[in-house]
């Protein structure tokens, strides 16, 4: 018997370079996608259409990772980028963002890391 291939719901188009990471906003209601030449766009999901495009990190450095936080009550952005940098956006009602000052990005880096496992030497052996 013969499986039916599957189909997308739709296709999103408007990058250049290769799209190398997403990442759904909690409403689901927004996409936000990063190329492999350093931009970031969103979508609204509702009517398939780019509300944003930025040159998030360098030309050619591409982006690693986006994903979608909560500062201080306030919807925000982090994207990681090949430049190493990652950079905080504040996502405005308009559907556009805007970078977060130095203070907000290191809560919003504080708030994203994940605890550590550190393996501790063992003691060393008392010599008799």
């Amino acid at each position: 018997m013969q499986q039916q291939q599957a189909e997308p719901l739709y296709v999103l188009r408007g990058h250049r370079a290769a799209v190398q990471c997403t990442a759904f906003s909690p409403s689901c209601n927004t996409l936000a996608a990063g190329d492999a030449e350093g931009e970031l766009k969103l979508w609204d999901l509702s009517n398939r259409r780019i509300t944003t495009s930025i040159r998030a990190h360098e030309t050619h450095s591409g982006i690693l990772q986006v994903a979608f936080t909560n500062i201080d009550g306030c919807g925000a952005l982090i994207s990681q980028g090949r430049d190493n940098t990652v950079k905080c956006w504040q996502l405005q009602g308009d559907g556009t963002v805007a970078r977060l000052d130095k203070q907000a990005a290191a809560a919003a880096a504080v708030s994203m890391t994940r605890p550590l496992a550190v393996q501790l030497p063992a003691a060393p052996c008392k010599q008799a």
